[in-house]
C-alpha cells in the first residue's frame, strides 16, 4: 500500500492513494490555514473508519438489522502511555450482547492490530 503526499504553501498537505485525495492542514495558530483536519485528527478518523466499518460488517454477515453506529474518539496522549477512549453509540433496539459482541470486535479492526504491531520507519532513496 502507498500513499504519496505533497506540501505547497503553507501546511497544506495533499494525500493521494489512488484516484483518491485528502487534505490535511494545521490550525492558524499553529501557523496553517485551518482548510483540513489536523494530523491527529486524520488519524483518529482512520481509526473510527475503520471500527465502524469492521462492526457493520459483522452485523451484515449476522444478519443484525442496524442501521446506524456512531462512534467518538478521545485521544488521551501522556508521556509514557497514549489512551484512546471509544463511545459507541448503537440504535436503541440492538441488545446488549449483540452490543458487547460489536464492542469487541472494534478492537480488533484492522487499524487497532496495526498499531499493535512494531513499526520501522526505513529511507527509500
Amino acid at each position: 500500500m502507498k500513499l504519496k503526499a505533497q506540501i505547497g504553501n503553507n501546511y497544506l498537505v495533499e494525500n493521494q492513494f489512488n484516484q483518491h485525495s485528502v487534505l490535511c492542514d494545521v490550525p492558524i495558530d499553529l501557523g496553517g490555514k485551518d482548510l483540513a483536519m489536523h494530523p491527529t485528527a486524520l488519524f483518529l478518523s482512520a481509526i473510527a473508519s475503520c471500527k465502524l466499518i469492521t462492526m457493520k460488517m459483522v452485523a451484515n454477515r449476522k444478519a443484525w438489522e442496524l442501521e446506524l453506529i456512531s462512534i467518538e474518539l478521545d485521544l488521551i496522549q501522556a508521556e509514557n502511555q497514549n489512551e484512546i477512549r471509544q463511545k459507541i453509540t448503537f440504535p436503541k433496539d440492538l441488545d446488549a450482547e449483540k452490543r458487547l459482541k460489536l464492542i469487541g470486535i472494534s478492537h480488533k479492526c484492522p487499524m487497532v492490530k496495526l498499531l499493535s504491531s512494531n513499526f520501522t520507519f526505513t529511507d527509500a532513496n
